[in-house]
């Protein structure tokens, strides 16, 4: 295995922000609901622990940055293009070897996996997995892997993606409701 290539896969993946990209496949009105929610939490919080005011302060700039990062187009251009490379340069080194590095599943696999997981878990798999050929092959063959099942598979797999989105939904809606934060 050659850790040099192993180190550049790692920090190409690990440079990449999933955070603009899932607010940006998120609808709406989903996305200010929760983002209000919590900004609500926070606040609430910081009310209680006021000796923890100023961390709290943080992570409430924190989530009204996220807001306003929607509004950045270039932001969001910038972020699908760093993708777009990531899931090409990928493309181009499948033609050649099974996993990112070689012929055995490394690190850069395992930190690779959750961003496919993601694009598959926000419905543009077709648009980013699958028409690039060798993806898909390594997306389809890595589901396969006994790992996946326990780590991501379980949770977002089939229907289950569907219960852990309700069940999130309604947790956050009755905390919301009765404002237990």
């Amino acid at each position: 295995m050659n850790k040099e290539k192993l180190h550049e896969w790692m920090h190409r993946l690990n440079e990449w922000d999933p955070h603009l990209f899932t607010l940006r496949h998120i609808p709406v009105w989903i996305r200010t609901y929760f983002s209000r929610f919590k900004r609500k939490v926070v606040i609430a919080k910081m009310a209680k622990e006021p000796a923890l005011a100023s961390k709290y302060h943080l992570k409430l700039h924190r989530a009204y940055a996220s807001d306003d990062m929607m509004k950045d187009t270039e932001a969001l251009e910038a972020n699908i293009s760093q993708l777009e490379r990531l899931l090409d340069m990928a493309e181009e080194q499948l033609t050649t070897t099974k996993y990112l590095v070689g012929d055995t599943f490394t690190m850069a696999d395992a930190m690779f996996l959750p961003i496919l997981g993601l694009i598959e878990l926000l419905g543009v798999h077709k648009e980013y997995i699958k028409k690039r050929k060798n993806l898909s092959s390594y997306w389809a063959s890595v589901k396969h892997r006994p790992s996946y099942h326990v780590v991501i598979g379980r949770c977002f797999g089939g229907l289950s993606k569907y219960k852990t989105f309700l069940t999130t939904f309604i947790s956050v809606g009755l905390r919301d409701i009765t404002q237990r934060y």
